[in-house]
């Protein structure tokens, strides 16, 4: 089922599971070019944000990284790159705009 159907499918309902939001927040970032496993991580952190209702880190947010990502204010493929280190931190480059949450989940 691609995203317009599964929008569709969620049409004139009041709810939907977080299950069906995660596969549907992934599938539109897949769709704007992220990488699928990181549509999936990132789906799941704004799913979650929701959820435990801070919105204003959950699926409110969505339009606007898919419209940064469309037009190139955020690199969905840059990777991360430890600058330096000291005794108990770390200087993190991304080298570019990043979807953050992402870097949070960084290995």
């Amino acid at each position: 089922m691609d995203i317009g159907e599964r929008l569709l499918a969620l049409e004139g309902r009041s709810s939907a599971s977080s299950e069906e939001l995660c596969t549907l927040a992934a599938g539109i970032l897949s769709s704007a070019g992220m990488a699928r496993d990181d549509a999936d991580m990132a789906a799941e952190l704004l799913v979650g944000a929701q959820l435990r209702g801070i919105e204003s880190h959950g699926l409110s947010h969505l339009p606007a990284y898919v419209a940064r990502l469309l037009d190139g204010a955020i690199d969905p493929r840059a990777t991360l790159r430890i600058d330096r280190t000291g005794t108990c931190t770390a200087l993190l480059d991304a080298g570019t705009e990043r979807f953050d949450q992402l870097l949070a989940e960084a290995d």
